[in-house]
């Protein structure tokens, strides 16, 4: 949304969290961070939401976060679920999850994962559950 904001000549607004990466397309300026996570909304199980339309609906799964950098990409939902860990640059299909054999990268992205969270102003109820691996 900051980008299409930033393309359309109009402000971002404080409360938005991400920032335009227009100069990246044109070519002005930097690739942008060197960690991208993208998710759905952070619910805990049992809560309800309307993410999807109008429909009230109670989370009964936890929804996966994927946590990105140039070489890793790596899927993670809560604390206790099995986390999906894959090397970009030798399998750029994500073919093989290689999360067992990788725990200090795992141990990385899961911590800068949270930090962004704290750093963002993320309500500690959604953290608790995902501060650990």
């Amino acid at each position: 949304m900051p980008t299409l904001l930033d393309l359309a000549g109009l402000d971002v607004p404080a409360a938005v969290h991400g920032r335009s990466f227009r100069s990246a397309l044109t070519g002005e300026g930097d690739a942008g961070h060197d960690l991208v996570v993208s998710t759905w909304p952070l619910y805990n199980l049992g809560e309800t939401t309307r993410a999807v339309d109008s429909f009230e609906r109670t989370i009964r799964e936890p929804l996966p976060s994927t946590i990105t950098t140039a070489r890793w990409q790596m899927l993670y939902t809560i604390e206790g679920i099995p986390v999906e860990l894959y090397d970009l640059a030798a399998d750029p299909m994500q073919e093989t999850d290689i999360a067992s054999g990788e725990p200090s990268v795992v141990a990385d992205l899961h911590a800068r994962f949270v930090e962004l969270l704290e750093r963002t102003g993320t309500d500690e109820r959604l953290i608790a559950p995902r501060r650990r691996v």
